[in-house]
């Protein structure tokens, strides 16, 4: 199996979810770096939520400080924490996720990018590709075994001339689950699925 093709999900090993996504236009996907959130990037994370504009405003300046400290504690418990997209040397975006309580599954909380001039150009799907692609991989916070799918809870919030987060994850192969609408799931394994508590 290779990597994914235009920006699409790569159906990974006989078993996986084979659902596509879709190739974007503007900036070429290969332009676009993910990193996983490390100590040296941790403030790129921080000011990444924070948009340009507002970069002296005291209440984002707090914000700030405390991604930092919580970013920080992240990456100390050993626990998957955030990965940032990079145009160029940007910051142009970031997906933060956690594993759910319930244990073989990979929430996603955020996924962010704050520039309109980086909107519809592939950040957001480089990002969910990325972390799609790690989690058809043995996890070592998992015991070394794969997560079994992705969560994601979306909320209202879009800006004007922004798609919304729940159509940007339903274009990307996630499903819906429950009678809840933002509450959707990308199954890693064919045939699972996530029960709600």
């Amino acid at each position: 199996h290779g990597p994914p093709a235009s920006g699409g999900f790569w159906p990974g090993p006989p078993g996986r979810n084979p659902r596509l996504g879709r190739a974007v236009k503007g900036v070429d996907v290969k332009e676009i770096r993910v990193e996983e959130v490390c100590e040296e990037t941790v403030e790129d994370l921080a000011w990444v939520c924070v948009p340009k504009t507002r970069r002296e405003d005291p209440a984002f300046l707090k914000g700030v400080k405390a991604k930092i400290v919580w970013a920080k504690e992240r990456l100390r418990s050993g626990l998957p924490c955030a990965k940032i997209a990079y145009v160029g040397e940007e910051a142009a975006g970031l997906l933060q996720y956690q594993v759910h309580p319930k244990g073989n599954v990979v929430q996603i909380m955020c996924i962010f990018v704050s520039e309109r001039n980086h909107w519809g150009q592939g950040v957001g799907t480089k990002l969910i590709v990325t972390l799609v692609e790690e989690m058809k991989n043995p996890q070592p916070w998992n015991g070394g075994r794969w997560p079994e799918a992705l969560l994601v809870h979306t909320f209202p919030g879009e800006i004007e001339g922004q798609l919304s987060a729940r159509e940007f994850f339903l274009r990307r192969g996630f499903q819906q689950i429950t009678d809840d609408p933002n509450l959707l799931t990308f199954p890693l394994i064919s045939g699972y699925r996530f029960q709600p508590s």
